[in-house]
């Protein structure tokens, strides 16, 4: 952790929690930290990644890697739901594995003598990338 730059909260967060445990061991807290989440995951998402699952184990639900920029009916339906009035396109959505990783790969792609400005408060690990002296480490 002490290799961390000090953008990076979630350290500092997770220390003062355990702190503040310590001093109050009865007292309920609330995490609105990262990777803690409040509820089970809803049965329709639970089920759905469960039959794609098994489907993968037979030759006529086998999928391998699929389009690039993101599976074709995923892309409409983001668009119809958050897009449907302003005129984006399927076409102009991409469905990647996650933020960290795009970063990352905007960064390979762009070099690392780019300006870049970025809100604060911003994603933590977003700021973590971008200050990294060689980027190349992060990857």
């Amino acid at each position: 952790m002490e290799k961390l730059r000090n953008e990076y909260l979630f350290p500092e967060i997770c220390q003062r929690e355990f702190e503040h445990i310590q001093k109050h061991p009865d007292a309920k807290l609330i995490s609105l930290g990262i990777g803690d989440t409040t509820e089970p995951i809803p049965d329709i998402i639970t089920l759905a990644m469960a039959e794609h699952s098994r489907a993968l184990s037979t030759a006529k639900g086998y999928k391998g890697y699929g389009a690039e920029q993101g599976n074709k009916e995923l892309r409409k339906m983001i668009v119809e739901t958050m897009y449907q009035f302003v005129g984006i396109k399927d076409t102009e959505v991409f469905v990647s594995d996650g933020a960290q990783c795009d970063i990352s790969r905007i960064q390979l792609l762009l070099g690392s003598n780019v300006t870049t400005a970025v809100q604060d408060p911003s994603f933590p690990g977003l700021m973590m990338h971008l200050n990294h002296d060689d980027f190349e480490e992060c990857l």
